[in-house]
């Protein structure tokens, strides 16, 4: 899926809701395992909101868009951003697995080019602060040639992807215990 995928597991016992009325940074797969869980989602009130976001998304609305209850096989998909709570309110023990997928955004991908770029001197040139208007304003002009020229660079998005699935630990691994040989496609540490 080329992006961080963590599973969480929520046994319930009880009718008490275990985080309140939320939503996630991340797009969630539930998967219902075990006895029924009543989810109630809202839909979101920012788009897109993001780890260390600049601004707190609004409140969710008092009536939720969907109320339903996922029985064991029953599988629900909520984009990142979507206010829900859920509730063990069935009368039955419940279990069921979360899987988080952590998206890349364009931060992520400003991020990456920045450590690019620092091979080129004009990145790791010291900054004009001192200088005069006329200096500051042509260092401008040639880091902002350097940095559209970067971001038209064909491929870009496929080469930060790679980078990306590069620094997976996860690659660096044999792809099963009785393996001993690397996926073809990809370099690894395999011993």
């Amino acid at each position: 899926m080329r992006t961080h995928v963590q599973v969480n597991g929520y046994a319930s016992w009880s009718a008490r809701e275990g985080f309140g009325t939320h939503w996630d940074d991340h797009d969630v797969i539930v998967v219902q395992v075990e006895g029924s869980k009543h989810w109630r989602l809202y839909g979101p009130t920012r788009i897109a909101p993001v780890h260390r976001d600049t601004a707190q998304p609004e409140p969710p609305p008092e009536q939720p868009i969907a109320d339903l209850v996922l029985v064991p096989g029953n599988v629900l998909y909520l984009p990142r951003g979507w206010w829900h709570a859920v509730a063990a309110d069935q009368g039955v023990r419940s279990l069921h697995l979360t899987c988080g997928l952590t998206p890349h955004t364009g931060a992520d991908l400003i991020g990456w080019l920045s450590e690019m770029l620092r091979t080129t001197e004009q990145v790791r040139a010291d900054l004009p602060l001192h200088a005069g208007p006329d200096a500051q304003a042509a260092y401008m002009r040639s880091l902002r040639e350097q940095l559209i020229a970067a971001l038209d660079e064909p491929g870009l998005l496929e080469q930060f992807a790679s980078a990306r699935d590069a620094e997976d630990l996860g690659r660096l691994r044999r792809p099963s215990p009785t393996s001993t040989a690397c996926p073809p496609t990809r370099p690894c540490a395999c011993g």
